[in-house]
Formats: structure tokens, sequence, C-alpha cells
């Protein structure tokens, strides 16, 4: 789903608000938007750039799938493991690895609606994966070493304090568990003009996207051990680009979208229009993304940290 929130400077709390919003509310519920494109029950983006995904949007939810579920066997998420899914959205992530992997999922968001979302969804699929609270993951709201794995996926960006993010993973980490993150980072050849067109296209926090050389510092500082790290980078750049995604999303996403934006933006003043103006934003703000991995502004990658 796409909304622009007008500050540029926002907390947890507002981007709380902003997956609060009615309008986001009922994309999830109905599929639209975002949502929609990348399979119903994932808000991670497609970043495969083989033919048989990225020029078949039915299949990028299973790009996105097998991308999550590969993380989670590495990290060594097995069998009765109690995992933590940091900003879980609406569980697609969960919904995998709980399947694939008969892991215990715990999620944890801000968002009330997508915690609803969530449950909603697991029922209609008959996934056990139901169980989520409503926290901050910030100020993670479990014991010391009660879990056995903690994972993110494409959702760090968002908050202001990823220091404070890593510092209660470890915490609540058991001794050999594992930290796994799969998220986009800014790079030291990042702009300050393209860090904060990155925060309002993408609501995050005022200090949302992370340096990854930081990020990757700061991991270590805080306790854990770098064990693992996979760079998504070159293949998303290839993929996101004006003939690959594009194409794919004028002929096969667009044509969705605009026959449901009016269901979802029904405001006084609404005019078709709108939709189409929604519609070419998305399009240009993805294909942005992709001019940035291409061009050393940000990268996309999976890093996976133990501790001692």
């Amino acid at each position: 789903m796409y909304l622009i929130m007008s500050e540029h400077e926002k907390d947890h709390r507002d981007v709380a608000a902003y997956y609060d919003q009615e309008p986001v509310a009922m994309a999830e519920t109905t599929g639209a938007g975002l949502i929609w494109f990348m399979g119903r029950d994932h808000l991670s983006p497609a970043l495969s750039n083989a033919d048989e995904y990225a020029l078949d949007s039915s299949r990028w939810r299973e790009a996105i799938s097998n991308r999550v579920i590969d993380l989670a066997r590495r990290m060594g998420i097995a069998d009765g493991d109690k995992a933590l899914e940091l900003g879980c959205g609406i569980g697609g992530p969960g919904r995998d690895i709980t399947e694939s992997l008969h892991a215990q999922v715990i999620g944890l968001s801000i968002s009330v609606k997508q915690l609803e979302n969530l449950r909603r969804i697991s029922q209609e699929v008959s996934s056990p994966y139901t169980a989520a609270v409503m926290g901050d993951m910030q100020r993670l709201p479990f014991a010391d070493t009660s879990i056995d794995h903690v994972y993110s996926i494409n959702a760090i960006y968002h908050v202001n304090d990823p220091r404070a993010v890593i510092r209660e993973s470890a915490r609540v980490l058991r001794p050999g568990g594992k930290l796994g993150v799969d998220d986009w980072f800014i790079t030291d050849d990042t702009s300050q003009e393209q860090h904060e067109a990155l925060r309002y296209n993408w609501s995050t926090g005022s200090n949302g996207f992370h340096n990854f050389d930081r990020f990757s510092e700061t991991i270590e500082q805080e306790g854990l051990r770098l064990v693992d790290m996979i760079d998504y980078t070159t293949e998303a750049g290839e993929f996101l680009s004006e003939e690959r995604f594009g194409v794919t999303y004028d002929a096969q996403i667009a044509p969705t979208l605009r026959e449901a934006f009016p269901q979802l933006y029904q405001y006084e003043g609404y005019i078709p229009a709108h939709a189409d103006l929604a519609i070419a934003q998305l399009r240009s703000n993805i294909l942005y993304m992709g001019e940035l991995y291409r061009t050393g502004g940000a990268v996309y990658r999976q890093v996976i940290a133990e501790k001692p």
C-alpha cells in the first residue's frame, strides 16, 4: 500500500500511526497495493532478477518466500525452536518459516491493525502462526535468554535506533542463538538528499534507513559475532529497472491497482486521476530504489550474527 506522511520527522509512534491508517488497514484486508502484488501477506520486496520470477508478478511472492526461508535455514531455525519476528507486519515471513521449518514463531509489531490482520490471515490459511504481541523492537517485552532466534525482514529500516534493536535482540537471545536481518541500507555514498527521499518515500522514522557498515560494526560492538552475509544489491538493481520491473508493473500490476485504489480512497474530492497519480508515484519510488542499488546509494543484504 502506498501513502505518504506529510512530515519527515517521524518516530516509532508515527510509523505505527501510518500502518494503522484506515486505507492501509483496508489495503491489508483486501490485498491491494504493494501487498497485493507482493503476495497478499508479505511486505518485503521481490528481489530476484531470474526471468521466471522478474517477468511474472504472480511469482514474486514465491521469490520472497524463497529468500526468507533460505535466511531461516542458514540461521539454523529448526523444528520446535522459538523464533521472534521483529516488525512482523501481517505475518508473511512467519507463516513461511512456520510451515517450512515447524518453528514456534512469535511476532512483534507496533501496529494494532497489522497484528489483527496477521491473526486473521493465519486463521484463514490454517497457519499456527497466531502468537503476536504489540511492542517496540527497541524495547522488547521478553525476558533475558528466552528466545532461540531473532529475525527481521525488511523492517529495521523503520526504527530510529538500530543499536537498541541489536542490544535488545542480544539480550533476549539464548547463547548460541542467531540474529538474522534481511533489509535495505544506505552507504557512505548516499547523499543527504537521497537519504531524506528514502525516509519520505517509505515512511520511516526521523533516522530511518541505516548505514550498512555502521550497522555491522554495531552488531559486534553489542557482543554478537557476524557469521554470514549475502548481498542482493546487484540482482535487485538489475530487476528494479525500467526494462524489467517497469514493464512488468505497467502490464501486470497497474491495472489491478487502478481497480483497487478507488475502493480504498473514498475521501471528499477524490477523482479517478488520484489513483493514477498514486500508481505512478509508487512505480517511480520503486525504480528510484533500483537506481540507488545500481549507483551505490543503497544496498540490500542479509546478515546473520550469533550470540556467543
